[in-house]
Formats: C-alpha cells, structure tokens, sequence
C-alpha cells in the first residue's frame, strides 16, 4: 500500500490542446533495448478525460508515500492506472501519443491477454507446508483479489507429487475440492 502523487494525465491531454479526432492515448515506457520486452500501454480517450463513478484518475506519478520515485519503482515519472491491471501503469515513462487509432497497441494485447477487462476474482497462495500428514490440517496463506463477482470462498485440494493426474479432466473438475476460509488475524504495534 502506499500514497501515490502526480498530475491527472487529462490535465497534460489538455496543455497539448489536441485539434484533431482523439480515440486512444498510447504511451511507452523504456525497460532495456530488446523490442520483445517494450513496456507499453493505452487508454480509451474517454476514460483519461472522465472518470468513472468512484474512480481515481488515471496520474503521472512522480512520488510514492512522499519520497521521489526510484527507478526500482519506474522512476522518475510512471503512469498509474489504479482500477487496472499492473501493466496499465508503466514505469520508465518515456513518451505519451494521442491518437485516432481505436486498436490497443497493449504489450500483453500481442501475447493473445485480455487488456481490457476490469479486474477478476482470483487467489494466490503465499505460503503452504511442504509436506503434510495424512489427516493432519493443511495451513495455507494467501491473497485473494476480488472482482466484480465477490469472493464466496477460496477452494483447495491437495494432490500427492506422485498421483498421476487424470488425462481426461484437463480443468480437474473430479478433485476433492475443499473450501474453508479462517478468520483473518491481524496484529498491529503502536507507539502513541
């Protein structure tokens, strides 16, 4: 979690006082000189003008929790998209183009990715026992990102290494499915 800090990206659309139709604004961002690894996005002109209800706008950041960004962090300016997937908010910003070409010029749009849905419900473990007893509980931490849809539970089911999984279920629709979530523990330290 951090403070992120810039300039809305509309304010910098309007000093370039565009004259021609704009569809999409494209942008670049430098990661190293190999033409497969080009950090690039774009946006519907619409959503870099207005913002959706609820929603921040899209910024040129130059600070994070009020330090100057490094350029571990994609300094020393960098797009931040917030409702968006990370490849939205390139680092390393380079050049921004207004355009009226209505295509996605997206990095991940060529690799055959989805670049323009809003984000989805999924879980990710952090942390699980490498091996476990039989019938022993199975501690597993995580993170769970929710989407539109809401999170209900996270499910799991545990597979020896050595079990031959079975060729004709390819989405493993016949596991053992188990889902149960433990209350989140949180432990905080203050100094007041």
């Amino acid at each position: 979690m951090g403070l992120w800090e810039g300039v809305p990206l509309r304010d910098i659309v309007w000093l370039a006082r565009p004259t021609d139709n704009v569809r999409r604004v494209f942008y670049y961002g430098y990661h190293n000189d190999d033409p497969k690894q080009r950090f690039q996005s774009s946006l519907p002109i619409g959503r870099v003008l207005e913002d959706p209800p609820g929603h921040l706008p899209v910024i040129l950041c130059y600070k994070l929790n009020n330090e100057w960004l490094t350029p571990t962090r994609g300094g020393p300016v960098r797009m931040l998209v917030p409702e968006e997937y990370g490849n939205k908010s390139v680092k390393w910003l380079q050049r921004i183009v207004l355009t009226n070409n209505p295509q996605a010029n997206d990095t991940y749009a060529t690799w055959n990715n989805d670049t323009v849905s809003h984000l989805k419900t999924c879980a990710r473990f952090i942390h699980t026992r490498k091996k476990i007893k039989r019938g022993e509980p199975a501690p597993i931490t995580g993170v769970a990102q929710v989407g539109f849809s809401g999170l209900s539970k996270v499910q799991y089911w545990l597979v020896p290494e050595s079990a031959p999984l079975s060729e004709n279920d390819p989405y493993f629709t016949k596991g053992q499915w188990k889902a149960e979530v433990l209350p989140v523990c949180w432990t905080t330290k203050s100094s007041l």
